[in-house]
């Protein structure tokens, strides 16, 4: 994913709304390209929007299970 840090948040948020992705794994923002902007928003966003279980001391975003309405 190229661009701005903007620009590639909302190309992340358009593969998940597309099913493209179904996980979010990491431990710090290096697990994510991008940078520091773009981790703190694509996270930002995963978490409000999906659940996030702790695996392994590891949080595993599982982009297809939103929170409920």
């Amino acid at each position: 994913m190229g661009g701005s840090s903007a620009s590639r948040a909302v190309q992340f948020e358009k593969l998940v709304s597309e099913h493209k992705i179904h996980y979010f794994v990491g431990r710090n923002q290096a697990s994510f390209g991008g940078g520091p902007a773009t981790w703190r928003r694509s996270t930002a966003w995963v978490a409000k929007h999906f659940t996030s279980p702790t695996i392994a001391g590891i949080t595993v975003l599982n982009l297809t299970s939103p929170h409920s309405s």
